[in-house]
């Protein structure tokens, strides 16, 4: 996150994807900004951005700059600031597809190996903000190999034109709960185009939609 783009049209986007989600959050929601600009962020940012998305200040990780130097740090301290809590990572674009070196892992995204860090041994749901990119072709084709690159547990998303949010779980439950909510808001036909679901490698991989009831 960056604070240049504080407050454009996906930021409310996000909000709106979170809330309706809302009664699912079962440990409660905690926000992981990834903030790269941190000096640039005063009290009245800080302010905006909690009310953009929604959420209480206190539920906000703050106070520490997210650094190519310091990521390992910056998710040890998220784990011990949040041990149980649901979890919003909010990226500049998402997900790094490549493998890269962790010493030259861009600041832009969240490795796969940081997302399975944080689920792994918890029933905790980790939400991904996923830009979509410039260099390729974006459809739910394309926010599934994202997901993909999380190899543990089960992967969820929300595709529109501009990015997606992707769900990531070890709870099964929990994350039909996310889809299955998302369906019964939007209804069948937009769910069918825009809500996905992804199991185990083993699996094979379907879509939606069940009885949403």
């Amino acid at each position: 996150m960056q604070s240049e783009y504080l407050g454009d049209a996906l930021d409310f986007w996000k909000s709106n994807i979170l809330q309706i989600l809302q009664p699912h959050f079962a440990h409660g929601l905690r926000v992981v900004p990834m903030i790269t600009d941190e000096p640039k962020w005063d009290d009245e940012l800080h302010e905006a951005y909690s009310r953009i998305l929604n959420v209480e200040e206190e539920d906000i990780f703050r106070g520490m700059n997210f650094t190519r130097a310091q990521r390992d740090v910056y998710f040890e301290s998220v784990m011990n600031a949040f041990p149980v809590q649901d979890l919003f990572l909010d990226p500049d674009t998402g997900i790094g597809l490549r493998e890269i070196k962790p010493s030259i892992a861009k600041l832009s995204h969240v490795r796969p190996e940081e997302i399975t860090m944080l689920t792994k041994g918890n029933d905790r749901v980790v939400i991904v903000y996923q830009h979509a990119p410039r260099f390729k072709k974006w459809d739910e084709s394309a926010a599934r190999e994202y997901c993909s690159r999380i190899r543990s547990g089960y992967r969820a998303g929300y595709v529109t034109n501009q990015g997606a949010m992707l769900f990531f779980c070890s709870d099964k439950t929990r994350l039909m709960k996310l889809t299955n909510e998302l369906a019964a808001y939007t209804g069948e036909k937009v769910a069918k185009e825009r809500v996905f679901e992804m199991y185990s490698r083993k699996t094979k991989k379907r879509r939606l939609l069940r009885n949403h009831k």
